[in-house]
């Protein structure tokens, strides 16, 4: 048989392998069934070598995603059939970085959709240009960065579980991943009615953390999402980033305000801060007070308030402040300060 006639047989035998598929005729019928029968990337003939690397590098990074997948169910097989007692922060460690998968597989979905789309209009328009086909590709490109988001934060939930927390890599460059974020909530269902205007002081500075840039990009997720979604009118969320010294950063005791972390702050130290300022309807003085607790009430429809806590638990775990700004019918602040990677976190304090 041909190639998509192999495929599903390839799949039902070995689900965890992922396929190349190459074709002399490429056509837009063939790649969609290639693509929903379980093929990762369809290429057409004479393919250069430098794209064909690159599908296999994809390839290679879905498998790894799929493994951490199994170990993950494995490793919550044992937590079933162990004590039964886990300890707070490793639970919330746990449905955290589950809670902030299926974020990225929305929004991967969302992607998907769109390219399908895209190729039944160009079938019915008779075939695709040169400019379609690019668009498609980039669109392609997208998948692959939050697929591969998504596998750092199974690697690094599974470095969790096996108590192995050391990061080799704790440097996250704030100012970047804030703008990749807005480029990938485009696609987000929950984000749909949401503009993101990103603004600094100074452009040019790179404002980096010392913190893995996975967790960087688990708070800004968290944080921007529950901002597009604590209200369903169209809204613009304002997300201001700054250098800041910590003698800089306040800590009011307004009944409008609760923050977490305070005590972290030195007042000689370099802070990155981040503001992220919703136009939703605000949250009720009776709520606010909860919002900073391990687990609580989520302030929008149908959630888990996961996102919250997860961002809390990252930020104050590694020498920050978060701190939730709002009043009923005003919007919501959402703010969070960490130490700047030229910065030791432990070092005055420990």
């Amino acid at each position: 048989g041909d190639g998509l006639s192999l495929l599903p047989r390839m799949k039902t035998q070995s689900p965890g392998q992922e396929v190349v598929m190459l074709t002399g005729y490429e056509t837009l019928d063939a790649a969609k069934t290639a693509l929903r029968r379980g093929a990762c990337d369809f290429l057409s003939k004479p393919v250069e070598l430098a794209t064909l690397r690159q599908a296999v590098g994809r390839a290679v990074r879905l498998r790894m995603a799929s493994e951490a997948a199994e170990k993950i169910r494995i490793i919550n097989s044992e937590f079933k059939t162990g004590t039964g007692r886990i300890s707070e922060d490793h639970f919330l460690i746990q449905a955290g970085v589950l809670h902030d998968i299926r974020n990225l597989q929305t929004v991967l979905g969302g992607y998907i959709t769109i390219i399908d789309c895209a190729m039944d209009g160009l079938q019915g328009n008779g075939g695709a240009t040169a400019k379609e086909v690019r668009a498609i590709h980039s669109q392609v490109k997208e998948i692959a960065k939050a697929s591969e988001t998504a596998m750092e934060l199974l690697s690094r939930f599974l470095s969790f579980a096996s108590k192995s927390l050391e990061d080799s890599t704790q440097r996250a460059n704030i100012s970047v991943l804030a703008r990749d974020l807005k480029t990938v909530l485009r696609t987000h269902p929950g984000a749909k009615n949401a503009r993101f205007a990103i603004s600094q002081p100074d452009d040019s500075k790179e404002l980096v953390v010392h913190l893995s840039a996975n967790d960087a990009i688990r708070i800004l997720l968290n944080i921007l999402l529950n901002a597009a979604q604590s209200t369903r009118k169209e809204q613009v969320i304002s997300i201001h980033l700054a250098e800041v010294k910590g003698s800089d950063i306040t800590l009011g005791d307004s009944v409008h305000e609760v923050s977490a972390g305070g005590e972290n702050i030195v007042p000689s130290r370099s802070y990155v801060v981040v503001n992220v300022t919703d136009e939703g309807p605000g949250i009720a003085e009776a709520q606010l007070g909860r919002l900073l607790e391990a687990h609580h009430e989520t302030t929008k429809s149908g959630g888990t308030g996961l996102g919250v806590g997860i961002v809390r638990y990252l930020v104050v775990e590694n020498r920050g402040m978060v701190r939730i700004k709002s009043r009923a019918g005003h919007g919501t602040t959402f703010t969070f300060a960490l130490p700047g990677h030229s910065e030791s976190p432990r070092s005055e304090l420990d």
